[in-house]
C-alpha cells in the first residue's frame, strides 16, 4: 500500500466507518468431501505427520487412487482438508466446512503441510476436493438472491469481492472465469471491486475464520435514517 508517500509492505490498514453503514456478506464455496472422517493424530504446526495413526501422505493417496505429489515434491492434484463445523453426523453442506488447501507433501516422514497451522490434534477432517461446476452454479444463485433490489431505508453503495486465488480460471481449469460470473450476477449497479487472495475472512456459524477455496463478496450499506 501507499503510505506518506511511499509504498509499504507487510503492513495492515483500517477503514472506519460510522454507525450508520453495516455490511453484509455472502461466502461462496467449491469443494465438496470425497473421503470419510479421518482423526488427525499427530501435526506440528501446518504439518500434519499422521491420520489416523498412519502416515497421512498413505492415508490421502490410499483415497485419491493416485500421487499426490511428483518427484519434485509439487501436488499433481488440487486438495484441501475440510474441517466440518458443528456435529459429526449432524447434515452439511459445502458452506459448513472450513477447507485447508494442501500445499505440499513429504514422502520420506509421510507428512503433508496445509496452507495455514490452525488445525490441531484430535480434528475430524476429511478429503476434499474442488468443485468447478459448483463455483460457477453458485454465485448464479446466491450472489442474484443476494442483490436483489431492497424496499427498506438501507441503500448499498460498494461492493467488495475477495476470491481465492485458486479459483481464477488458470488454477481451477474453467473455461469461464468465476469472478465473471459473479460480476455478471450482480443485479445493480453499486459500484464493485474485486481482488484475489491467499487467504479470505468470512464470519461461519457466528464467528469470523479464515477460509481457503471460497470467494467473500461484502457489500456495504448506509442506512437513510
Amino acid at each position: 500500500m501507499v503510505l506518506d508517500g511511499a509504498v509499504r509492505r507487510h503492513v495492515a490498514a483500517a477503514l472506519v466507518f460510522p454507525p450508520s453503514v453495516t455490511t453484509e456478506s455472502v461466502v461462496l464455496h467449491a469443494c465438496r468431501p470425497i473421503s470419510a472422517f479421518m482423526t488427525i493424530t499427530q501435526i506440528d504446526g501446518a504439518e500434519i505427520f499422521t491420520l489416523d495413526g498412519r502416515r497421512a501422505l498413505d492415508v490421502i493417496e490410499e483415497r485419491l487412487e493416485a500421487p499426490l505429489i511428483s518427484e519434485a515434491g509439487h501436488p499433481n492434484h488440487i486438495m484441501t482438508l475440510g474441517l466440518k463445523l458443528g456435529g459429526q453426523w449432524e447434515d452439511a453442506g459445502p458452506e459448513d466446512y472450513i477447507n485447508r488447501l494442501i500445499l505440499t507433501a513429504n514422502r520420506e516422514t509421510g507428512s503433508v503441510t496445509l496452507f495455514e497451522p490452525d488445525f490441531f490434534e484430535g480434528a475430524l477432517v476429511q478429503l476434499m476436493q474442488n468443485d468447478p461446476e459448483m463455483m460457477l452454479n453458485t454465485p448464479r444463485t446466491q450472489v442474484e438472491t443476494a442483490t436483489s433490489p431492497r424496499c427498506d431505508s438501507v441503500t448499498p453503495f460498494l461492493r467488495l469481492y475477495i476470491d481465492c486465488a485458486g479459483r481464477a480460471s488458470i488454477m481451477s481449469g474453467t473455461e469461464v472465469k468465476e469472478a465473471d460470473v459473479v460480476r455478471g450476477a450482480l443485479r445493480d449497479d453499486v459500484p464493485f471491486l474485486g481482488f484475489y487472495s491467499g487467504v479470505e475472512i468470512a464470519s461461519l456459524q457466528g464467528i469470523s475464520r479464515p477460509l481457503d477455496w471460497t470467494g467473500v463478496l461484502m457489500t456495504l450499506l448506509v442506512n437513510a435514517r
